[in-house]
């Protein structure tokens, strides 16, 4: 290849709508790109994803590595496949075979749409519950259970298409959102290393295909002010490919986040990525960014300021990653369907018990509660929810529903709780209420009625602590169908709840 191809290798970009549109058949003929990132405004279908990943590849001048963030649970892109519950579900659920083998499902559903590389699964350790972008998409809080957990997805996932540790070296405990600005990992070396390192050891163990960065300073690791694990050599080469001894390939986050857009701009920060050591870098949204990042590289490589054994290093990485996996799988949705159940009631987790279960009363009047589920972070395509009510009348519960808004204001909030006056049992689906005051605001007025209240946090479990009135207070940690589904029959008394809460609640 010539220089300005084998620039191209080292760069993945999304594109926006679900067939190929001519400036990204262009950028993928005339830059030779590397690869490519799907969301969910790439999907229509499981056949027309099949057919685009089948169009892009013959496009392409070289094998392409597709991506996608297919994590479980809060971040999916293809909602036709099967939805897994999320990391923390699994985390509850602590069943090393169980998770192995959703992992297993999960790779060999992509490898069928022609997604050769998944960009999960979350190994950050979320021991911070202000944490606005992990939460419920990480294992739990221990990291041992977290890097036993992590293995075990990843070599599950590995029979079929390679997987991908994020963020390294861990962004569990953060308080700012990445895609927003720039957050700081402040703790000690040695701390470090005892948490947060431990699961992406454990990966490289695993023989992880890749590893994506974080946009987070580590000044431990580096003590350069402002600089974040992306754009940081010690971290990537120094810390991540010399002393773990990682061989595979190391990808970047999103460059057009706002903690790295901000700060550094879109081509100086893919420049110094792969200075660092970062094999590929990730431009997920508009071509004028992307071109930048291409023509930067280029300028870099073509000047000498990127050295040719550091392009080396990467192609062969890449290569390497593209020559793997070429089995094709054989799929049975309804056995992987009936796995992702299976995870979910594993899951379900029963904090405190006062009135399950709820048993069929014709005479007792039922109110649901239903938040309009939204993303809390750019990374979650959210489609309309199944709601919970459906599922509770399968087991005999006739109950009435009602959406509020995340964010409820004072007049939404008086008149649901005025409509929740004429019910017996009132069940509150919450939603990071314990970072919404205004979900508090509802839940303790509900609460405060004399009513029977139950409270089914359908996302982060740290809400059992904004609701101390709660009669009963159930963990899902997911929205998704399976979960909903397990939650209606763990209510209804139709199976009991296992799942161990696995962080510290406040």
């Amino acid at each position: 290849m010539l220089l300005r191809e084998k620039v191209g290798q080292l760069l993945m970009v999304g594109f926006h709508g679900t067939k190929v549109d001519a400036d990204t058949e262009s950028l993928l003929r005339e830059c030779h790109l590397g690869g490519v990132i799907l969301f969910a405004r790439n999907v229509e279908s499981l056949d027309q994803v099949r057919r685009l990943t089948t169009k892009l590849q013959s496009i392409a001048r070289e094998p392409l590595l597709i991506a996608a963030d297919q994590e479980g649970g809060v971040v999916i892109r293809f909602t036709q496949a099967t939805i897994f519950p999320g990391n923390m579900a699994l985390g509850a659920a602590n069943d090393v075979h169980l998770t192995k083998m959703v992992g297993e499902a999960t790779g060999a559903e992509l490898k069928y749409l022609g997604i050769n590389l998944n960009l999960a699964p979350v190994l950050d350790v979320n021991n911070n519950p202000h944490n606005p972008g992990i939460g419920v998409r990480s294992f739990g809080e221990d990291p041992n259970q977290v890097a036993i957990l992590g293995r075990a997805f990843i070599e599950g996932h590995q029979n079929w298409a390679w997987a991908t540790a994020k963020h390294f070296p861990g962004k569990g405990d953060i308080s700012i959102d990445s895609h927003i600005d720039l957050p700081t990992v402040a703790h000690g070396k040695e701390r470090l290393e005892e948490v947060e390192l431990k699961p992406f050891i454990e990966a490289i163990a695993a023989n992880v295909g890749a590893i994506m960065t974080a946009h987070v300073t580590f000044p431990a690791f580096d003590s350069t002010p402002g600089l974040p694990a992306t754009l940081s050599q010690p971290v990537l080469t120094g810390l991540l490919k010399e002393e773990l001894g990682f061989e595979g390939v190391v990808i970047t986050d999103d460059l057009e986040m706002g903690a790295i857009a901000k700060h550094f701009g879109i081509g100086e920060a893919a420049v110094m990525a792969v200075e660092a050591g970062a094999d590929i870098v990730l431009v997920c949204h508009t071509r004028e960014a992307q071109i930048e990042a291409y023509n930067a590289l280029l300028k870099a490589f073509e000047s000498g300021r990127i050295s040719k054994s550091r392009l080396d290093d990467a192609l062969a990485r890449i290569a390497k990653l593209k020559k793997g996996l070429n089995k094709y799988p054989y799929i049975l949705w309804h056995q992987n369907w009936q796995l992702a159940l299976e995870a979910a009631h594993k899951s379900v987790t029963v904090l405190k018990n006062n009135n399950l279960p709820i048993l069929p009363d014709k005479d007792r009047k039922t109110l649901i509660l239903f938040p309009e589920i939204a993303g809390l972070v750019q990374v979650e395509d959210v489609q309309k929810s199944e709601t919970l009510a459906p599922f509770l009348r399968d087991y005999g519960i006739e109950c009435s529903e009602v959406y509020y808004s995340l964010k409820p204001e004072e007049s939404q909030r008086k008149a649901l709780i005025e409509k929740a006056k004429d019910f017996d049992l009132i069940i509150f689906c919450s939603y990071n209420a314990h970072l919404t005051p205004e979900q508090q605001l509802l839940g303790t007025a509900l609460g405060s009625l004399k009513k029977t209240f139950i409270v089914a946090a359908l996302r982060n479990p740290y809400d059992y602590s904004s609701f101390p009135t709660a009669d009963s207070f159930v963990c899902t940690y997911s929205y998704r169908q399976a979960s909903l589904i397990a939650l209606a029959r763990v209510l209804s008394g139709q199976v009991k709840a296992t799942g161990k809460i696995p962080v510290e609640l406040l």
